[in-house]
């Protein structure tokens, strides 16, 4: 009989001086604690994972907060505002593509949607 090799989970995601623990769902630069809210540690999650591709703001939305969006681009906004000045010194910041949504990357178009 075949044993499987039991696997584990990524405990972190590792992006330069950005680290993601996967665990207690926290994100640090060097070490440092950004102090991310469970959303905002969500939203930086699911955009590290897709880093470097554009995902819509429904997406995110409907990913974050578990239900579609329905009109509610303040809430989403406002979180991605807030978690644009926490990344502001690990190089890494949430572009937006106008019409298209919102993509981690590390340096952005100087065009932005605040």
């Amino acid at each position: 009989f075949l044993r499987l090799a039991s696997r584990k989970p990524p405990q972190e995601l590792a992006l330069g001086a950005l680290t993601l623990d996967l665990v207690a769902n926290r994100a640090f630069k060097n070490g440092e604690d950004l102090l991310l809210t469970q959303k905002e540690f969500a939203l930086l999650f699911l955009l590290a994972q897709n880093e470097g591709e554009i995902l819509t703001a429904d997406f995110l939305y409907e990913k974050v907060w578990g239900r579609p969006m329905v009109g509610d681009k303040n809430t989403l906004r406002a979180t991605i505002s807030k978690l644009r000045k926490k990344l502001t010194p690990t190089g890494f910041d949430v572009c937006v593509w106008r019409g298209q949504g919102y993509v981690l990357e590390k340096n952005c178009f100087p065009t932005r949607e605040d």
